[in-house]
């Protein structure tokens, strides 16, 4: 197996200790986010995943910081590129999690590694 990089853009938005999250097909909790598509920016990206996951578009944005998640046995390396996210008014298909009822159990490994970064205590 060759080794592999993948480089995700993830968004946090949140109001009140609530995080806005979908549900993917495994039905883990997950920021809006993903693979940074060929030829975008890492905003074009993101924009983007957030219209097709949330059904919102983003208004404004601040880099929080790049993860880096190396995973020896797989031979995979993920980066993640973490911005604070606000969004504009709209219809959402998705719904506001409150932050102190999330468990690392319901929720996928890079939502719980960004939560943590931006200073949320996660059961």
């Amino acid at each position: 197996m060759e080794n592999v990089v993948n480089v995700f853009v993830l968004g946090i938005t949140i109001k009140n200790r609530h995080v806005l999250l979908y549900r993917d097909e495994d039905g883990k909790l997950k920021l809006p986010g993903g693979l940074l598509e060929y030829s975008k920016s890492p905003l074009e990206t993101l924009n983007n995943k957030y219209i097709n996951q949330i059904g919102l578009s983003i208004r404004s944005d601040k880099l929080i910081d790049v993860i880096s998640v190396y995973k020896r046995n797989k031979k995979v390396h993920n980066v993640v590129i973490l911005y604070d996210i606000k969004v504009n008014p709209g219809d959402l298909k998705c719904e506001w999690q409150c932050i102190d009822e999330l468990s690392k159990k319901i929720i996928g490994s890079l939502t719980y590694e960004a939560l943590i970064l931006k200073g949320f205590v996660v059961k």
